[in-house]
């Protein structure tokens, strides 16, 4: 039984070493044999075993991939880092509108003389129309900074 073992070994060996010829014939068709054509015009190709080592993998290409792998967890690190500070900024800005429509709407609607001061700096005081006017943009407001 060993003895058939070794013998299928080395015709394996044998087959795996064996040239190979290659030519293409007058109609363009190429042919593959282990013996050389009749005319003698062909291309030896040396064939290797199948059983020794794979070509190597090119380290670059996954060494790349991790590169770019990199790049892109970092650029959305980056991107949800804006849209956080972004969020939390128009927040802040929401809560200091909504203080301040609160605050003016609080002081209209208050009983009393209410004024502004115009470019020279003058007082000068609003009339109830003109009040009721701005309760209502300021209750507009209201409605969308503070909700």
């Amino acid at each position: 039984m060993i003895r058939i073992a070794v013998l299928s070994m080395v015709f394996v060996a044998f087959a795996a070493a064996a040239q190979v010829y290659k030519w293409v014939d007058e109609k363009g068709v190429s042919h593959y044999s282990e013996t050389p054509p009749p005319d003698g015009n062909a291309a030896k190709i040396e064939l290797k075993s199948s059983t020794g080592n794979p070509p190597p993998v090119p380290q670059t290409d996954w060494k790349q991939k991790d590169l770019d792998s990199r790049e892109r967890r970092i650029e959305q690190e980056q991107q949800e880092k804006q849209r956080e500070a972004q969020d939390k900024s128009g927040a802040v800005a929401r809560r200091n509108n909504c203080r301040a429509t609160r605050r003016r709407l609080d002081d209209l609607e208050t009983p009393g003389a209410v004024f502004e001061r115009n470019d020279k700096g003058e007082k000068v005081y609003l009339d109830d129309a003109q009040r009721e006017r701005e309760i209502a943009v300021l209750q507009a407001n209201a409605k969308k900074f503070c909700d």
